[in-house]
């Protein structure tokens, strides 16, 4: 996957905690892209943000979010 064009923006991904989305967010944040993940379980969220940090921890954010409801929309910040 080429994501020069995408070094230094933001991309928003759901569903970062496990799978394809967590290996797209580990591929991106060593690219140098910032990546905001979702999940819906505090902490499966927390794990993946623990582990991504590791990675960058400049680079990664998580929200808290089932993201068919927006009322389920909460910031969460490391």
């Amino acid at each position: 996957m080429n994501t020069d064009a995408l070094k230094g923006k933001t991309v928003l991904i759901t569903g970062g905690t496990i799978g394809i989305g967590y290996g797209i967010a580990k591929h991106l944040i060593s690219s140098g892209c910032n990546v905001a993940i979702t999940g819906r379980t505090p902490a499966k969220l927390a794990d993946a943000l623990t582990a991504l940090s590791k990675i960058d921890k400049d680079r990664v954010i998580g929200i808290q979010a089932d993201v068919r409801f927006l009322s389920e929309m909460k910031m969460v910040v490391e």
